[in-house]
């Protein structure tokens, strides 16, 4: 009986930094799954307005989603750090 909680404890087991990491995924959106990837976007998205720009075309669109994306960068990239300070050895239980 005692094996078999600790190997269900096990199964839904993670640690805190884990954890936390996981929930940071959710904050600012699902479209990007970490900060890196939203700042890619931007970064992308900006360099196509300024081409549009330079093409005399309007770069509202992608200025717009850019804006978007700066923002969702920022939000998961304080949400990452906070990660950093949490333990890989404490458990936590799934919720």
């Amino acid at each position: 009986m005692i094996i078999a909680l600790m190997i269900l404890a096990h199964i839904h087991c993670s640690n805190q930094k884990d954890q936390c990491i996981k929930m940071a995924e959710t904050k600012g959106g699902e479209k990007y799954q970490d900060s890196s990837s939203a700042c890619a976007t931007y970064i992308v998205l900006e360099g196509m307005a300024k081409t549009n720009e330079e093409q005399g075309k309007s770069p509202f669109i992608e200025r717009l989603v850019a804006s978007k994306a700066l923002a969702i960068c920022i939000v998961k990239a304080v949400e990452e750090r906070k990660c950093q300070s949490k333990s890989e050895l404490i458990p936590h239980f799934g919720y």
